[in-house]
């Protein structure tokens, strides 16, 4: 990729500030920009105004560059690319500064409990400064342990988000015993049914207008599963991949009907992990309470993490979250399975998420998940 700007020896441009113009393009405002045309050359040419700028894109307060057509494309779709994964890292300084925390206050408990017992036994002063003073390196050494382990178990977490959206009415969970749905009609026993938008995000419930007890659970799957083959080779070896997708229910409170919304990870009949807004996490062999039934719009999240190369043996793990918290325990998979997102919903609306759009960030803060790691 070679692109030149019309100033000064005519040194290449930044690939930071590269990245910025392809941000400021599609709406970001680190950049303002002023397009100009020219039909003869088939050039566009950009005046760009610096406004933000890290230590290492040049700095100036109007600079030209000229991109061809096809030049600027390979930029777009270059960071379009590497834009559907984000690295991130656990965030380790949190970790450790957590640790400090509570080995200061485990130091503090300690010497005013030495303090007590010494008044107690009527000692004198020196007799508690040596007390102390080997309680304190106990303790020290006891963190010291605590937070080489901490960082021996950080690792580099890869956010992997292939494009997705929701594409289909599943056969196992359709509109009546017909199947009639899944191949985009209406329902021939007039059931209620769902028609997922031209953009695949959003799935709406049309309510039966002859029968309540005629509107079902609809499960709508999505186009590409969560696994292993979808991580980039470029992942690191040591790095757990990290697939996430959310979404959010939205039943329609005014009509007051009996409604759900669940989201999960599915294989087969035998093989499942979802959240419902009944309160309850299932899988194929467990029901569980987590919460009282929902009455409102929820977001619901769930992940799957891959561990790396270098851990073969290490196992796979699942987890949920609620309105941008993780709910329930992670899921530890010995079996490496594949599985593919899906909602369920009745009576009710949903929008998923599966992170293709930097302007709708997910509820949770995924790049503070923290895997639950092996040892």
């Amino acid at each position: 990729m070679t692109l030149t700007k019309k100033q000064q020896n005519n040194k290449p441009i930044p690939i930071e500030l590269i990245y910025e113009i392809s941000r400021s393009i599609n709406g970001y405002g680190n950049l303002l920009i002023k397009k100009q045309i020219n039909d003869t050359s088939k050039q566009q040419k950009y005046f760009v105004s610096k406004i933000k700028c890290s230590e290492n894109v040049l700095i100036s307060s109007r600079i030209i560059y000229l991109f061809s057509g096809n030049t600027l494309k390979e930029i777009l779709n270059y960071f379009k690319k590497i834009n559907k994964r984000k690295i991130m890292v656990v965030k380790l300084e949190d970790l450790i500064k957590k640790i400090e925390i509570e080995k200061q206050e485990k130091i503090r408990k300690t010497k005013e409990e030495n303090a007590h017992e010494l008044l107690r036994m009527r000692g004198n002063q020196k007799i508690l400064d040596d007390v102390n003073k080997s309680s304190v390196e106990k303790i020290e050494e006891e963190y010291k342990k605590i937070i080489q382990e901490t960082k021996e178990k950080s690792e580099e977490q890869v956010l992997v988000l292939p494009k997705n959206k929701l594409v289909k009415i599943a056969e196992v969970m359709s509109c009546c015993d017909s199947k009639c749905l899944s191949a985009g009609s209406l329902c021939r026993n007039g059931n209620g049914i769902v028609k997922i938008r031209k953009s695949g995000i959003f799935a709406k419930y049309f309510c039966s207008t002859q029968n309540l007890e005629g509107n079902r659970p609809i499960m709508v799957v999505a186009e590409s599963k969560f696994m292993r083959a979808n991580i980039p080779s470029d992942v690191p070896g040591q790095a757990y991949a990290v697939f996430y997708a959310e979404m959010i229910g939205i039943p329609d409170t005014y009509k007051n009907m009996d409604w759900k919304a669940e989201l999960g990870l599915y294989k087969d009949a035998n093989c499942f992990f979802r959240v419902s807004s009944d309160g309850h996490y299932y899988t194929a062999t467990t029901k569980r309470m987590f919460s009282e039934p929902l009455t409102g719009c929820v977001v619901f999240g769930v992940g799957q993490i891959f561990p790396p190369r270098n851990k073969p043996n290490a196992p796979i793990q699942i987890f949920f979250t609620m309105d941008g918290k993780q709910i329930d325990k992670t899921i530890l998979m010995t079996e490496d399975v594949d599985l593919l997102p899906h909602i369920i919903i009745k009576n009710c609306d949903a929008e998923v998420n599966f992170g293709m759009d930097d302007t709708k960030p997910f509820t949770y803060d995924i790049g503070k998940h923290e895997a639950a790691y092996d040892n």
